[in-house]
């Protein structure tokens, strides 16, 4: 009987295991995936050319601090975040 139950435990953690590595697999895609078509929508953009984007009467040193602070949190490079874009639609947030 004990024989019976650790296989059947075995069986069961490898079955766990086999479903983490799949979504582990099936995230790293989805995230490569999204990140190809968010690379290509968002090329590098300047920071003159940031500023340039920013509506009239915008402080340049506080558009870029912004700029600064959500590319921090997003984890994504500076220069592809701009002003126009929302959170939403633009960063699946």
């Amino acid at each position: 009987m004990n024989g019976a139950i650790s296989y059947l435990l075995v069986d069961g953690l490898l079955i766990v295991g086999v479903l983490f590595a799949a979504c582990l697999i099936w995230d790293r895609i989805r995230l490569s995936s999204w990140k190809s078509r968010f690379d290509s929508r968002f090329p590098p953009l300047s920071t003159e050319e940031f500023l340039q984007r920013c509506g009239p009467g915008v402080n340049p040193a506080t558009a870029l601090r912004v700029r600064q602070i959500v590319a921090g949190q997003l984890g994504l490079p500076e220069s592809q975040i701009y002003p126009e874009q929302e959170f939403h639609r633009d960063l699946d947030l």
